[in-house]
């Protein structure tokens, strides 16, 4: 079966107070045990890694083409 994740960030800023909401959903009951370990695995290679830009215009391309 296929299921279709999303994780959402939200940011909300205000004199003296931050808030970053991470709205997640649609992931698989199996994977919900290990699912926080795994998010923060893939922080943690983003920091060391990197965010590669191409690979995201080519996303946001694509997306607008779609719309």
């Amino acid at each position: 079966m296929m299921f279709s994740s999303y994780i959402i960030f939200d940011e909300e800023v205000r004199p003296a107070f931050v808030d970053l909401p991470v709205y997640i959903g649609s992931v698989p009951v199996e994977h919900l045990e290990s699912f926080d370990t795994k998010l923060k695995e893939s922080f943690k290679r983003v920091v060391k890694d990197g965010i590669d830009m191409t690979r995201m215009a080519m996303v946001i391309d694509r997306d607008e083409r779609q719309v």
